[in-house]
C-alpha cells in the first residue's frame, strides 16, 4: 500500500507541472502575438507616413505645373491669398490637363491635403529671405508654400518656396 501511495503523489506533481508549462506557454503566446500586433499597426502607421510624403511631393509638383501654366500677377501664385487652404485640381475649362489651386482641404481616402501659400520678405541687403515677415521687405515674386497631410490625428508638413521664375 505504501507504493501506491508514492505513484498518486507523483501524479498529482504531474498535474501541476502542465498546468505551469501551459500558463507559461500562455504568457509566451500572449508576448508573441502582442509583439505581431505592434509590428503590423507599425507597419501600416508607416505605408501611410511614405503614402502623405507621396501625396504631398505630388502637391509641390503640381504646384510647379501651375506656376508654369499662369502669369504669377494675373491668374497664377501671385493672386492666391496669403494664408488660406488651397488644394491643387485639375482644371475642367479645356481639354489639356492643366492645374488650378482650389479653396479649400481635399480629401484623398483617409488623407485631408491643405496648401497654405505665405508671403515672405528678404533682408534688403543679403537677399536671403527672414525669419520673420517683415511687410517693408516683402518680396512679390515669392511665397512660402506648405503642404499639410493629416489623417487618424497625425501629419506631415512639406515647406518649400516658389518663385516667379518667369519674370
Amino acid at each position: 500500500m505504501a507504493n501506491f501511495k508514492k505513484i498518486e503523489d507523483r501524479r498529482g506533481f504531474s498535474i501541476i507541472e502542465i498546468a505551469v508549462v501551459v500558463a507559461i506557454a500562455g504568457v509566451a503566446l500572449i508576448g508573441i502575438l502582442s509583439v505581431v500586433v505592434y509590428s503590423l499597426r507599425a507597419q501600416v502607421t508607416v505605408r501611410q507616413s511614405m503614402q502623405a510624403a507621396q501625396y504631398a511631393k505630388d502637391a509641390i509638383e503640381a504646384v510647379k505645373s501651375y506656376r508654369g501654366q499662369t502669369s504669377w500677377d494675373i491668374n497664377g501664385i501671385g493672386t492666391l491669398a496669403a494664408g488660406a487652404n488651397y488644394h491643387p485640381a485639375l482644371a475642367t475649362d479645356n481639354a489639356s490637363s492643366s492645374w488650378t489651386m482650389a479653396l479649400g482641404a481635399e480629401t484623398i481616402g483617409p488623407f485631408s491635403r491643405t496648401i497654405v501659400f505665405d508671403r515672405i520678405s528678404r533682408d534688403p541687403s543679403s537677399k536671403n529671405i527672414e525669419s520673420a515677415y517683415n511687410a517693408a521687405n516683402d518680396d512679390p515674386e515669392s511665397r512660402k508654400m506648405t503642404v499639410t497631410l493629416s489623417w487618424s490625428e497625425k501629419n506631415i508638413q512639406m515647406t518649400t518656396y516658389i518663385t516667379n521664375w518667369l519674370r
